[in-house]
C-alpha cells in the first residue's frame, strides 16, 4: 500500500497547513524554484475554479493565504479578484451551514466583497455529496 501523508498528519491543523503549502505553490513565480510542485498547485487551482464553473483565465501572480479567520480554515485570495474558501474536514462532517456563514462573511466584509468567491468542503475520509437534494 502507498504511503499516505494523512495516516501520519491526522489532525485538520496539518491539513489546512498543506493545503495552504500547496497553493502557495501556484504563484507563476515559483514555476522556476520547482516545475512539479508548481504544477500540482496549478492543477489544484484549476480544479476548485472547474467545480464552480470557472475557467481562470489569467496567470496566478499572487495567492494570499489566511489561516483560521472567523472559523474558516483556509481563504487564499488568487490575484486579489477570487476568495478560495476551503472548510477542511477530517473525519467530520459538514455541519451548522459552516460553508454558507463563511461565504456570506466573504460577501459582506469590506476587504473581501468584491472578490468571487469559490466555496470548497475539502475531505480526506470517507467523502459525501453535500449537495442538496
Amino acid at each position: 500500500m502507498k504511503p499516505n501523508l494523512f495516516d501520519y498528519a491526522t489532525s485538520e491543523l496539518s491539513q489546512d497547513a498543506f493545503l495552504c503549502w500547496l497553493l502557495k505553490w501556484g504563484e507563476a513565480g515559483l514555476h522556476s524554484v520547482n516545475q512539479e510542485l508548481h504544477r500540482g498547485a496549478t492543477r489544484f487551482i484549476h480544479k476548485i475554479f472547474s467545480l464552480h464553473d470557472y475557467t481562470l483565465d489569467e496567470t496566478v501572480h499572487q495567492v494570499r493565504i489566511i489561516r483560521q479567520s472567523k472559523g474558516l480554515d483556509v481563504l487564499a485570495i488568487i490575484n486579489e479578484k477570487y476568495a478560495i474558501l476551503i472548510e477542511d474536514k477530517t473525519f467530520t462532517s459538514e455541519h451548522s451551514g459552516q460553508l454558507e456563514r463563511y461565504l456570506e462573511e466573504i460577501k459582506t466584509n469590506v476587504v473581501t466583497r468584491d472578490y468571487i468567491p469559490l466555496p470548497i468542503y475539502y475531505k480526506i475520509i470517507e467523502q459525501s455529496n453535500h449537495r442538496s437534494t
